[in-house]
């Protein structure tokens, strides 16, 4: 579609005056540090059951106490992002931990 005198396209009103700018400087643009979160948030409760799984030994219990805190950590980085993986896995993380922690009567 031309204008009258065909000097070419027609603006559309949603974007006069719009500037496009690629990539991560969007001005009005989603957000990417989100998508970071989430990444962060995984690699978060990637280590936390890194160091959850030799803490299922039996005299390995009470460290379970230093995982739990980075878990929740974890679960506030992964309640910060746009998706909820990071979270969830932390959220898993956690509850195994504290099951353990439970089981094991806080100390073994």
């Amino acid at each position: 579609m031309r204008c009258s005198n065909g000097t070419g396209p027609l603006p559309i009103p949603s974007e006069a005056g719009k500037r496009r700018t690629p990539g991560l400087a969007r001005a009005g643009g989603h957000p990417h540090y989100r998508d970071m979160l989430n990444i962060l948030s995984i690699l978060i409760g990637l280590f936390a059951l890194l160091l959850a799984i030799p803490a299922f030994m039996p005299i390995l219990g009470a460290a379970n106490w230093l995982i739990v805190p980075i878990a929740l950590v974890g679960i506030g980085v992964g309640a910060l992002s746009r998706s909820n993986t990071g979270r969830n896995l932390n959220i898993i993380v956690f509850l195994i931990c504290c099951v353990r922690l439970w089981l094991g009567g806080g100390i073994l």
